[in-house]
């Protein structure tokens, strides 16, 4: 027995010896996750390019909020209500999406404002600007929301959080943006590695802090209009200034060119270039609005596709044959549709769909927050005598406008000629008529925010213009609101069982959980 564990003993004493002289490459597991996985830089670059890129950016941005701000409609009556926002049809996958997709970046942001919290340094402030960047479309879109307790599971064993009221987050959201740019300092490490938008550009992110105030302060107007005020010359007199240029944009670009990665492409480009059927056409609102205006942005926008096996590149862009469709309105009414045409042989592919080529890229931009809608809030700011002139934000944002169509697509360029004469033919109204500017102001400031439904939508309920939107009211198979506006989307399908508690307390604070009831800013 003796014999035996010597036997033993020598053995594992020279696997020992051998083990030590490899130890570092032989018990290293070459698929184990690093370090790196956790890193905050990558944590951020992950959580930029899923706000950018995530699948709400076509199910709930376009299909729902674009087609409430009636921008687009469709003639779909029954089976596919994903285009239904302009009947004002429930659809629940649509006005879920936002909700889902928020929740899920948030992990990760939170993720990153933890472990840099007390570093507090450019990241940090980066994080935060970016939780109000999420945050505030979603409470826009929902009103009473989960966001103090929000993705707070891991840290603080918050499962079920609260629902924050509005009120409370937008002071939260206005005070984080003015301390963040405060604190963005130029001479500290920038991350430039790990931010795909601004790629570190500490001036750019300060001018996106003062400028997401811009437009929350804004926000205010009907609810209060002093706070308003305040936080709008805050905005303009903070630190670093706001965006007065185009490169100032918040933009990102789909990555993938042959989309062959759904999840690295521009959120909208896929439905239209590989379903070829969206199921979507160019609003008449919007349409008739740009079309009495002679707007040049008009037929850059629209596209006719003769049918629904056509090659998107193959387009048919003659303003000749360009109409939008009237909003509101299905297949099912079609004969009583006010611009159908029965002789007309392409049937119900004779409206105005999106020019694909141009506007839905794979590697095409989305932008969140532009130049052009800055200055047309700053015209609104000094038209209601909180500085600056009028005239001139107006005119500097339908420029810059026009002039970020070439981001789009070089086809859709629009020359300083055609600028020139639209602002010729189209002058600011001026300031004599209050409603009648902030009318034309708001109308514009709709135009800037194509193909970004939220902002479009949330403008319109904040300001009522401009005026050539008229609700509607679908009757085929009725619609949530009975023909009023909508106020806000329904919470998500689960909360009521999954967070009833808290969810029951928004609902008794707010009012019921319908697309009728209206978000604080909004209702009061």
């Amino acid at each position: 027995m003796k014999k035996i564990n010597l036997i033993i003993l020598s053995l594992f004493a020279l696997y020992n010896w051998g083990c030590d002289k490899n130890f570092d490459s032989i018990n290293k597991n070459p698929v184990a996750a690093t370090a790196d996985i956790f890193n905050p830089g990558y944590l951020f670059t992950t959580v930029q390019m899923q706000t950018f890129l995530g699948g709400e950016g076509m199910s709930s941005n376009l299909a729902y909020f674009s087609t409430f701000a009636q921008h687009f409609t469709t003639l779909y009556d029954e089976g596919y209500f994903a285009w239904h926002g302009d009947k004002y049809v429930y659809y629940q996958p649509a006005n879920d999406a936002l909700w889902n997709n928020t929740f899920s970046i948030s992990k990760s942001l939170q993720d990153v404002i933890e472990q840099k919290k007390e570093a507090d340094d450019n990241l940090y402030q980066m994080a935060r600007i970016w939780k109000v960047i999420l945050f505030h479309r979603l409470t826009d879109a929902y009103g009473d929301v989960p966001y103090s307790e929000a993705s707070l599971a891991y840290y603080d064993q918050i499962f079920k959080p609260k629902y924050d009221t509005q009120e409370s987050i937008y002071k939260d959201m206005l005070a984080t943006l003015k301390d963040a740019a405060s604190k963005l300092n130029p001479s500290s490490d920038n991350f430039a590695a790990f931010d795909i938008v601004y790629h570190g550009d500490i001036a750019k992110w300060k001018k996106l802090a003062n400028s997401m105030m811009l437009r929350l302060g804004m926000r205010l107007t009907k609810v209060d209009i002093g706070e308003a005020e305040t936080w709008v010359k805050n905005a303009i007199n903070g630190d670093g200034g706001l965006m007065n240029s185009n490169d100032d944009n918040l933009v990102l670009r789909g990555v993938d060119k042959e989309g062959v990665n759904g999840a690295l492409v521009l959120p909208w480009a896929s439905t239209y270039f590989r379903t070829v059927q969206s199921g979507s056409y160019i609003s008449a609102t919007l349409f008739d609005y740009l079309d009495a205006r002679n707007d040049p942005r008009l037929f850059k926008i629209c596209a006719i596709y003769p049918s629904v096996t056509s090659d998107p590149m193959l387009d048919d862009t003659n303003p000749a044959h360009q109409k939008g469709l009237p909003s509101g309105w299905g297949e099912l009414q079609i004969n009583s549709i006010p611009n159908y045409d029965p002789a007309n042989p392409l049937g119900k592919r004779q409206w105005s769909d999106l020019n694909r080529k141009a506007f839905a890229r794979f590697d095409g931009p989305r932008f969140i927050l532009t130049n052009a809608q800055v200055q047309l809030l700053l015209a609104e700011a000094a038209l209601r005598g909180w500085g600056g002139d009028a005239e001139t934000f107006f005119e500097k944002g339908v420029r810059a406008d026009m002039e970020n169509f070439a981001n789009y697509d070089e086809s859709v360029e629009i020359t300083d000629a055609e600028i020139n004469n639209y602002l010729t033919a189209n002058p600011f109204v001026g300031t004599g008529d209050f409603d009648a500017a902030l009318n034309q102001i708001s109308g514009q400031y709709w135009v800037a925010c194509f193909l970004n439904g939220y902002e479009a939508f949330a403008n319109w309920r904040r300001t009522d213009y401009p005026d050539v939107i008229i609700p509607t009211n679908y009757q085929v198979n009725g619609n949530e609101t009975n023909g009023q506006r909508p106020g806000r989307l329904k919470y998500q399908v689960e909360e009521a069982t999954l967070n009833s508690t808290n969810y029951q307390e928004a609902v008794q604070r707010q009012g019921p959980d319908e697309m009728i009831t209206k978000v604080w800013w909004e209702r009061h």
